[in-house]
Order: structure tokens, then sequence, then C-alpha cells
């Protein structure tokens, strides 16, 4: 594996899941990232960039099996100790992002730096995290959501306040 060649940057389109672009993900290692679904319409680029498409991983939260995907990060730390910038992050429009969480299912543009490595006598190669478009948002909600809907005609709880219009 020649570490020397420049790979050319790659732009892979899909729904993400796991995103971490906006803070550093510190579950295993310190780095944002990207999980990006990979289906007919950009597996080629994954597969021509040479990048690992993880298949038939179950999910813990479900049992479900999640569909083929890729994941693009970057690292807090370089090999000299030194920090990196986080990937940009940018709405349709290419303006910068306002800061809102991308939860699983938003479609994003991911750019990414495909590179070879070699550690502990094994090679690979993977993609660093350069850049995130997001082309349609599904806002993650952290605290979980319960924004239900109104229902016409059901059970209100006797410990709502009513409004009181203004005597007149």
């Amino acid at each position: 594996m020649n570490t020397r060649e420049r790979l050319s940057p790659i732009f892979i389109t899909g729904k993400a899941k796991w995103a971490s672009v906006n803070n550093l993900n510190t579950s295993y290692e310190h780095c944002w990232q990207v999980d990006v679904e990979v289906d007919d319409d950009n597996r080629s680029i994954v597969e021509e960039a040479g990048l690992k498409i993880v298949s038939g991983k179950i999910e813990n939260s479900t049992g479900e099996v999640r569909p083929d995907f890729v994941t693009i990060k970057r690292k807090l730390l370089k090999k000299d100790g030194g920090e990196r910038v986080a990937p940009s992050v940018k709405d349709s429009q290419n303006l910068v992002w306002d800061g809102k969480n991308i939860g699983n299912g938003s479609l994003v543009c991911v750019k990414a730096q495909p590179y070879d490595w070699m550690h502990n006598n094994n090679t690979g190669r993977s993609a660093d995290l350069v850049a995130v478009q997001v082309i349609d948002l599904v806002e993650y909600n952290p605290e979980g959501s319960d924004d239900f809907d109104v229902v016409p005609g059901g059970y209100i709880s006797s410990n709502v306040e009513e409004d009181i219009p203004f005597a007149s």
C-alpha cells in the first residue's frame, strides 16, 4: 500500500445514522463521525474508493438488521498529538449549519478523503470526514420526542388550566 499516493476526495449521498458531527463522539474514541447507508445509488462510489461496507449488523436497541453502511470519521487527535478541526457542516444551500442535531434518516452528502493506513502489521483504507451537507433534516431530539398531535374529542386532563377570557 503506497501511503504517499494522494487519493481524490469522494462524495457519498445517503441516509445518515448515528451522526456526531456537531459534537465529538466520546463513546469509544474522540472523533466526529457519521454512518451513511450504502444503497444502489452510492455503492459504486464506496466500493471504488475501497472503503469497508458493513453488512448484516444487528441494532442493539431494536434487534433489527441495519441496512449496509459505511462509517466515515475524523479523529480529534493527530499522530503528533495535535488537534484536528471539526468537519464543516452546511445546509442544502451551502450555508453554515445552525447546530441542530442530525437525526437518523437525514439525507446527507458526505465529503470524505480516503487514506491508506498500517497499524500493528494490519493495513486498510478508511476515509477522513471532511464535510457534511444536510440535504433533508430529520432532527434528533436527545430528550426523546413527546410532540403528539392534538386528538379532537379526546380525553382532557382535569389538571389543565383553562384560558379564561377577560370580561369586557
